[in-house]
């Protein structure tokens, strides 16, 4: 870890461009570590995308725990109504789920959304959002197949 640090740290001084750290996402998990190693190397910015599916509140200033952050995506997937291949995938990087077999059941054996919400304790407030709003674009899809 040092060594890349003293690396990166040496390639932003060679360079008279923008550089961005990529592939850290091992190495940074909060937002601390983002700005230690902004602070540290001198460069203009990071790119993560693994940390950001494990810590969603990430560039959060305040500490979020990842299971706040995880309701909050789902809420958000009821309000705009995520298409349900992205919702499963994007549950199951969040929780973890799809490292194993059982786990990876838990979520891919659902095919309708307000199963996967109930199984998050979230099934009222998907009822409460969904009534009255009538065929979703994904309701329609499917059945035009």
């Amino acid at each position: 870890w040092y060594q890349r640090r003293v690396r990166v740290g040496r390639i932003k001084k060679a360079l008279s461009i923008p550089v961005f750290l990529n592939g850290a996402s091992l190495d940074i998990k909060e937002r601390s570590d983002m700005e230690r190693w902004i602070k540290e190397t001198g460069v203009d910015g990071i790119m993560i995308a693994r940390a950001a599916w494990h810590n969603p509140a990430i560039f959060s200033k305040e500490s979020v725990p990842a299971s706040q952050a995880a309701e909050t995506f789902l809420k958000r997937c009821i309000d705009y109504e995520c298409p349900l291949n992205i919702l499963k995938y994007t549950i199951g990087k969040l929780q973890g789920l799809f490292t194993s077999t059982d786990g990876c059941l838990q979520v891919t054996r659902h095919i309708e959304p307000r199963l996967i919400y109930k199984h998050f304790g979230l099934a009222d407030y998907y009822d409460k959002v969904t009534e009255g709003r009538g065929s979703s674009v994904q309701d329609e899809f499917q059945k035009s197949k």
